[in-house]
């Protein structure tokens, strides 16, 4: 059995307002998304951080080439 463990982000705590707190979940909500994925997306457009797409599990398709294991031995042990 892999497992990869790939460190893409930090958790980091910050303060804000409440009213702000609204604001940034009203944002999200209507862009659908979570307040933490807006929050990046403000902070890469204001350093000029270049924008990473969302959609990086497709670049995992094909990664790993070895055949599949049996799921038997995974879910029931056998």
């Amino acid at each position: 059995m892999v497992v990869v463990y790939i460190d893409l982000v930090k958790r980091v705590q910050i303060y804000i307002e409440p009213e702000m707190d609204r604001a940034l979940a009203a944002a999200a909500a209507r862009e659908r998304i979570s307040k933490a994925a807006l929050i990046r997306r403000y902070v890469a457009e204001r350093i000029g951080f270049p924008r990473v797409d969302s959609g990086t599990l497709d670049d995992l398709v094909g990664a790993y080439d070895e055949a599949p294991g049996s799921i038997d031995e995974v879910v029931y042990g056998r």
